[in-house]
């Protein structure tokens, strides 16, 4: 009989700025010449969009501010740019702001 794990989606939620501060800061420490803009995947199961606000991002903002001329996260079917303007835009939509 297989083992049943609990699964708490405020906790996945939660981790999921500091996985994604992780990738940045591995891209950071690597000093490309000349910087290029930075797209990072957000390869979250457990949602099919982007579930945080940009102003909950801001912690990324500042690691990407002096490394990158742009950062943009994709994560299923939204794209955020987070650096230099923040915005999000939804495949079933236009743009949204925060």
């Amino acid at each position: 009989m297989p083992e049943w794990e609990l699964f708490d989606p405020d906790e996945e939620r939660n981790a999921g700025i500091p996985a994604i501060a992780r990738a940045i800061q591995e891209k950071v420490t690597k000093h490309y010449k000349p910087a290029p803009n930075l797209l990072v995947y957000v390869n979250f199961l457990l949602f099919d969009r982007l579930n945080f606000s940009i102003s909950e991002m801001q912690s990324l903002v500042d690691m990407c501010r002096d490394h990158f001329p742009s950062t943009w996260l994709l994560w299923g079917q939204d794209v955020a740019q987070i650096w230099p303007r923040q915005f999000k835009v939804r495949n079933k939509g236009g743009a949204k702001s925060d």
